[in-house]
């Protein structure tokens, strides 16, 4: 090939990719410059912003799906369930069809999708993109160690950036995609990742790991529970364990931290942790019917819970003839009262072998919820 001829191609080759990455005049332009200056450095437990920006090229857009891709193992989205906060102040009325984290791309990656299509304002008419503006944010909390993190708008396939006009409804046409349009954050071996808020059922343990929430280590925990009478807390091996006495609720803040072997905190916080009762303390619930049936009835170690994953178990008293057990019948699945599952539990396969002692009833057995 004549050095002319590779010349020209090089060239159609660059023009190519500048029509396909620069905004060009009356373009419709999707890019990741709608956020805050991305910090220089990093570190565990940092959260960095990213704007999705959209430059409309003059047309009325009247929806908008695109996702971005990152690693789950170094970038975590804020918020559970919708991680984007759109902006009503572009895109008014706008309803929300996708908004969350689905697995796809490489493997090891996931994305961050969202699908918004305008709604219809109170005097009829359809609200609309117009002129150049923040579609969405999106937060991310760095929760992995590793030299540093990339986001990138997906470009291909069924999760590349799509819009609709309005007047033209159905009819999907493809945005360009505009700088940035991949973003890259170098990463520090150092910070704190703080822990999650979960809630924790009355009458019940609950473990939080505490592994690798510290770029140090290794390091040792400390926690404390501001009101012990709803919360106690302590740290056992790598795990920070939650205990809360029966029928209790509320709220209670515990204050954690981790400090070096040379006695230097690495870091700090307060955690908020919403108490709510047991699924078996609630008036008319199966655990709290199935809890009556146990303390009224002969019931076997080990009984088939109908629902909700209780189970009666052991013997705590009780005397008298054993309740007859019917030999190879299938447990009932939905009863409808005490009543049908005291009748139920005589249909019942028979109980293994040293289950109970022979001769013997159950005079107060222990329900149990488990979930």
């Amino acid at each position: 090939m004549r050095p002319a001829s590779r010349l020209w191609i090089s060239s159609c080759l660059i023009l190519l990719i500048a029509l396909c990455l620069v905004e060009s005049a009356g373009a419709q332009v999707v890019d990741l410059g709608g956020g805050p200056a991305q910090p220089v450095r990093a570190s565990l437990g940092d959260t960095l912003e990213f704007g999705i920006r959209v430059h409309t090229g003059g047309r009325r857009l009247t929806s908008a799906g695109l996702a971005l891709q990152f690693d789950p193992a170094i970038l975590q989205p804020v918020g559970t369930g919708f991680v984007y906060i759109p902006d009503p102040a572009f895109f008014p009325q706008a309803v929300i069809y996708e908004n969350g984290v689905v697995a796809g791309g490489l493997p090891g990656l996931a994305r961050a999708r969202l699908v918004t299509v305008a709604g219809t304002a109170a005097d009829g008419a359809r609200a609309a993109m117009v002129g150049d503006g923040v579609l969405a944010s999106i937060h991310f909390v760095v929760i992995g160690f590793a030299d540093s993190a990339h986001i990138r708008i997906v470009t291909d396939g069924e999760d590349r950036p799509r819009f609709t006009e309005l007047g033209r409804p159905g009819l999907q046409e493809g945005f360009g995609v505009g700088r940035p349009y991949r973003l890259s954050v170098a990463l520090d071996q150092a910070g704190f990742l703080s822990l999650p808020d979960i809630a924790v059922a009355a009458g019940r343990v609950v473990a939080v790991s505490l592994r690798g929430r510290t770029a140090t280590d290794p390091v040792h925990w400390s926690v404390n529970a501001r009101e012990p009478e709803l919360m106690a807390a302590w740290v056992q091996g790598d795990s920070m364990l939650l205990q809360v006495p029966p029928r209790r609720t509320g709220t209670s803040i515990i204050d954690y931290s981790a400090v070096d072997a040379a006695g230097v905190v690495v870091g700090s916080r307060e955690n908020e942790r919403q108490i709510r009762r047991h699924a078996c303390s609630a008036a008319g619930s199966w655990c709290g019917r199935l809890r009556g049936f146990c303390q009224s009835a002969a019931v076997p170690r080990g009984f088939p819970c109908p629902r909700g994953g209780m189970a009666c178990l052991g013997f705590v008293g009780g005397s008298g003839p054993a309740a007859p057990v019917g030999q190879n019948r299938r447990p009932i699945t939905d009863p409808v009262g005490a009543a049908a599952m005291v009748g139920a539990w005589r249909h019942l396969p028979a109980p293994a072998v040293g289950s109970r002692p022979a001769g013997r009833t159950e005079g107060s057995a222990r329900c149990r919820c488990r979930q």
